[in-house]
């Protein structure tokens, strides 16, 4: 007994050294990122709000910032952001390594919850896929939400099946304060609750479940729209409204797209087919001879997961859609994937093959890049729009009228972004990518490159090209203006 207990052991710290190894060697590849600006949502949106929610005063109420900046969303994270700056100072730097912070949890939660519902192995396996990810690779040092939303959500369904009333409020709360995607999340373990209630004749009890569990969390968001309904008219910011589709075609291009991102792309095909393939095994051993599927947590969370794919998608396919939006739902899979393929695979050697194909195949997607936020070109795209900065601060543009679409003219207009200071910031005025004006100056930018390089005017001359791995810019200047 005593030698069994010393083997648990020596697997167990064998198991947090190679989590803090993992986490140790994950800060030394990212933290020289976090310096960087910002970009994207990021750039325009989440970056300025926090900073100036720190400059008016923390709240999580409507009123903290005006609509055009919150944008309608709930306020969890500028706060967080917020109160960040408060402490250690108002800089980007700042926001990015709150981020990280929040990213290296999610690890540590990934790695615990793992280790709870299957075994070390699995947690190490676990934790080891999620690192490899591009999409979280990408995500773990911007300050946006869906690394916090995924989070609050693996741990409102780990506190839900460990019926862990007082956290899961808690959690649940933080999960519905960080973004308003959230609610699909609690509907969805709504729906399971009921289901079960009705599948097992628990009608009366599965009421009592219900209040206990949800109607905290869901009055004190309901209150946040309702009074957002109250100062500004509208309980969802009206331009996302406006973004919903539902043609037939749109729907299943954006279907077609959310099932791939999801499940296939990114590598994440290697870890589909052995999953889909042991899973369809065990089902038919847990019907036959009534085998739990690892154990009865892992067969809640599979149930309380595939509802929330379903509902969630859905959610993705009618809404406006980035892709990393799914990532909250991408970490659940990696979750699932993960903790069946590690205890589908006994041998070591079938195991540690696995392991190392696995490893090799995500060296190569990490390396493929693209004009996104959900993989490493956004810092081909950030060292790019730094190089267009810097160049017009050093001509001294402020005062002449310049061509540039969306992110050249953000990023000197909106010092929080990271690239122009307060002394340094250019006139709003005078940026624009509209026809008919006395532009001196144009910048054309990879992401509109198609769009503007074919229709720049004949009378301008090539000041200087940037190019950045995948990502560059062309800035040219009027011949007959000084």
């Amino acid at each position: 007994m005593q030698i069994l207990q010393k083997s648990i052991n020596t697997r167990n710290r064998v198991a947090i050294l190679l989590l803090i190894l993992i986490c140790v060697i994950f800060c030394i590849y990212k933290i020289p990122y976090l310096s960087l600006p910002t970009f994207n949502d990021e750039l325009w949106v989440y970056s300025p709000a926090a900073m100036q929610m720190a400059k008016n005063g923390l709240s999580m109420l409507p009123g903290a910032l005006p609509p055009d900046l919150y944008r309608g969303h709930p306020l969890l994270l500028l706060f967080l952001g917020a109160l960040f700056m408060k402490l250690f100072g108002m800089t980007v730097l700042n926001l990015h390594i709150l981020s990280f912070i929040i990213a290296l949890q999610l690890l540590v939660v990934f790695f615990f919850i793992a280790k709870k519902t299957a075994s070390n192995s699995a947690a190490v396996l676990c934790l080891t896929v999620v690192i490899l990810q591009p999409i979280f690779v990408a995500q773990s040092g911007m300050f946006l939400p869906e690394v916090l939303l995924s989070l609050s959500g693996l741990l409102c369904i780990w506190f839900y099946i460990r019926e862990k009333v007082i956290l899961f409020n808690i959690v649940c709360t933080l999960l519905l304060f960080t973004k308003e995607s959230g609610l699909i999340l609690v509907g969805t373990l709504g729906l399971y609750t009921l289901l079960r209630g009705l599948i097992n004749g628990e009608l009366k009890y599965t009421f009592i479940k219900a209040i206990k569990y949800f109607l905290l969390p869901i009055t004190l968001i309901l209150l946040f729209f309702i009074l957002q309904k109250v100062m500004y008219g509208w309980f969802f910011f009206p331009d996302h409204l406006n973004m919903m589709t539902f043609g037939f075609r749109d729907l299943i291009s954006k279907a077609d797209v959310i099932i791939a991102y999801t499940f296939i792309y990114q590598g994440r095909n290697l870890l589909l087919f052995p999953f889909l393939l042991f899973l369809f095994w065990k089902l038919y051993r847990r019907v036959k001879y009534k085998e739990i599927i690892i154990s009865e947590n892992y067969e809640q969370f599979i149930a309380i997961s595939f509802l929330f794919f379903l509902f969630y998608s859905v959610f993705c396919i009618i809404n406006f859609f980035s892709e990393r939006y799914l990532f909250i739902q991408i970490s659940f899979f990696l979750f699932l994937a993960a903790l069946l393929i590690n205890e589908t695979l006994k041998p070591v050697w079938l195991k540690s093959l696995f392991i190392i194909t696995f490893i090799i195949t995500q060296t190569h997607y990490l390396n493929i890049r693209s004009h996104h936020d959900h993989n490493l070109g956004y810092i081909d795209e950030i060292e790019t729009l730094q190089e267009i900065a810097q160049t017009a601060k050093e001509n001294k543009w402020q005062d002449k009228i310049i061509s540039a679409d969306h992110f050249p003219a953000l990023i000197l207009t909106i010092p929080e972004a990271g690239y122009v200071s307060q002394e340094e910031v250019f006139k709003k005025e005078n940026i624009s990518y509209c026809a008919g004006k006395n532009y001196e100056i144009f910048i054309y930018y990879s992401t509109k490159w198609e769009e503007t390089v074919c229709n720049k005017p004949d009378n301008i001359v090539l000041l200087k090209t940037i190019r950045h791995g995948h990502s560059g810019a062309d800035i040219y200047k009027l011949t007959d203006k000084q």
